[in-house]
C-alpha cells in the first residue's frame, strides 16, 4: 500500500510540473492492448498489428508492433518494439522507419537452434510488389536490427529450416546465422517448399537474350485441389509471372505454392527478364 501511495504522489508531482503523467501497464492478460500502445506513441500513430515475443531472453515478452504515423501531409510506417521493466511498465526500446505502402504480417522465428529469436517486419509497395524488410534480434548484448533489405522486386521473406529465405523475382537467397551475424548464400535453383502429394512442378530458366524456356511441356492438366509450383532453376535477372483466368481460380500461398480452386483454363505468362517483353506462355487446364 505504501508503494502505491508513493507512486501516486510521484505521478501527481509530475502532473504538476509537466502537465501530465502516463504510465503504460500491462492489460489484465499481462500484455498491453493496441490502444494502450498507441497512447504511448506520438499523436497520429495507428497500430496496425501487434505480436508478443521474448526477443531479449529475459523471460518477459516484448511488444512488437507495426505502426503507421500519419499527419496532414505525410505517412510513415515504422517498426516499434516496447519492453517492460521489472515493475511491468512498458517503454519504447526500438523504432525503425520503413518504406512501403502496406504492411505484411509480422513473423517471429528462430533461424536455428541456439540462435536469438527474431522478428521480421516487412512492407510492400507498387505493382512490382517491391519488398522492404528488417530483422530485429538481441545481438551482442543489445536489441537491434541485424539485417535490412529494401526494394526487392516481387520480393518475399520467410523462415525455413536452413535460416531465413529471401526471394526476389523467383530467385532465392538463404541467410544463415554465423559467428558474427547473418551470412548470405545465393541458391542456384528456386527453393522447394514442402509439397503435398500430386503437386505439379514446372521448371523454367531465363536467358537474358532469348528469354524464358520451360523444361517440360507448355500445356499442363491438373485437377481442382492440386497444387502447382513454378520453379526457376537458374539465377540472373528477375522474372515476372502473371496469370489469366477467373479471379477465384487460384490462391498463391506465401511459400509460392499455387492452389487450384476451381475448374478453369488459365494462361501463365513468364516474362524474363522482367519487363523485357520476352514471354513464355503456359496453358493450364484445371479439371474437376
Amino acid at each position: 500500500m505504501r508503494h502505491r501511495l508513493r507512486a501516486a504522489m510521484v505521478c501527481l508531482l509530475l502532473a504538476a510540473v509537466l502537465g501530465g503523467c502516463q504510465v503504460l501497464r500491462p492489460s489484465g492478460a499481462g500484455r498491453p492492448t493496441a490502444s494502450q500502445i498507441a497512447a504511448l506513441l506520438p499523436d497520429g500513430a495507428r497500430v496496425d498489428e501487434v505480436v508478443y515475443a521474448d526477443l531479449t531472453g529475459d523471460g518477459r515478452d516484448e511488444v512488437i508492433a507495426a505502426v503507421t504515423f500519419s499527419s496532414q501531409d505525410s505517412r510513415q510506417a515504422a517498426a516499434v518494439v516496447l519492453a517492460a521493466d521489472r515493475g511491468g511498465r512498458y517503454a519504447q526500446v526500438l523504432r525503425r522507419n520503413m518504406g512501403g505502402e502496406s504492411w505484411l504480417p509480422i513473423q517471429i522465428g528462430r533461424p536455428a537452434e541456439g540462435v536469438p529469436l527474431a522478428a521480421v517486419f516487412a512492407t510492400q509497395a507498387g505493382s512490382g510488389a517491391f519488398l522492404d524488410y528488417i530483422v530485429v534480434q538481441q545481438h551482442a548484448g543489445r536489441l537491434g536490427v541485424t539485417l535490412a533489405q529494401d526494394g526487392l522486386f516481387q520480393g518475399g521473406v520467410r523462415f525455413v529450416p536452413e535460416g531465413l529465405l529471401e526471394s526476389r523475382g523467383n530467385t532465392d537467397r538463404v541467410y544463415r546465422w554465423g559467428l558474427t551475424g547473418w551470412e548470405a548464400e545465393d541458391l542456384g535453383s528456386q527453393y522447394l517448399p514442402p509439397m503435398p502429394p500430386g503437386t505439379v512442378v514446372i521448371s523454367y530458366t531465363v536467358d537474358p537474350v532469348r528469354g524464358p524456356r520451360a523444361e517440360g511441356p507448355r500445356a499442363i492438366r491438373a485437377r481442382v485441389g492440386q497444387r502447382l509450383f513454378l520453379r526457376r532453376v537458374d539465377r540472373g535477372e528477375s522474372s515476372r509471372i502473371q496469370f489469366s483466368g477467373g479471379a477465384d481460380s487460384i490462391t498463391i500461398q506465401p511459400d509460392g505454392l499455387i492452389v487450384l480452386r476451381q475448374v478453369d483454363q488459365i494462361e501463365i505468362y513468364i516474362e524474363g527478364p522482367a519487363y523485357s517483353g520476352r514471354t513464355l506462355t503456359l496453358l493450364l487446364r484445371v479439371d474437376p
